[in-house]
């Protein structure tokens, strides 16, 4: 992952301002991350963010990006965060994210 070839404020100049304004979890939840947040407080504000999704497949989505940012912030293995992140999606989509990630 980036975080372990580069240092945070090189991570920093990659986020996606728009999305951090627009409080997409996983962008939001790295900005946090950057700014030195404990992980305890992130989670309150990612659940916040996600208890407001109102469409059952977006909240899917945001309790998945919630997820990514939990385990980039407790430094699992890249491997292991994409295939934990695929349970939360159904086979045609987890296939389709699978192919792209080992290129299949």
């Amino acid at each position: 992952m980036l975080s372990h070839r580069e240092n945070w404020l090189e991570i920093e100049k990659k986020l996606d301002k728009e999305c951090i304004a627009a409080r997409d979890v996983f962008e939001y939840g790295l900005f946090l991350m950057v700014e030195c947040w404990n992980y305890k407080d992130i989670e309150k504000v990612l659940t916040i963010l996600v208890n407001n999704e109102t469409d059952p497949a977006r909240k899917n989505f945001a309790l998945a990006k919630k997820d990514a940012v939990r385990m980039i912030y407790e430094g699992d293995n890249p491997l292991i965060v994409k295939q934990t992140l695929s349970a939360y999606f159904d086979d045609d989509i987890r296939k389709t994210c699978l192919e792209e990630l080992y290129g299949q």
